[in-house]
């Protein structure tokens, strides 16, 4: 799935893989999103603009 971001001000792309919906696997995704952009490049503010209700109906689209 690839998730619309935003890291300190600039819109960016980023890709998870879900290998079948569910709420838990989303939110597991927008967590390692996070961390990744925190943790690892140092960002001070991520916000996932995808909504959760585009991931499930992309998902569900794409089977």
């Amino acid at each position: 799935m690839v998730y619309r971001i935003t890291v300190n001000g600039k819109r960016k792309y980023t890709e998870v893989l879900i290998k079948e919906y569910s709420l838990e696997a989303d939110n597991l995704a927008r967590e390692e999103i996070i961390r990744h952009f925190l943790d690892d490049e140092g960002a001070e503010n991520v916000n996932i603009e995808t909504t959760p209700e585009e991931v499930r109906r992309f998902c569900k689209e794409g089977k």
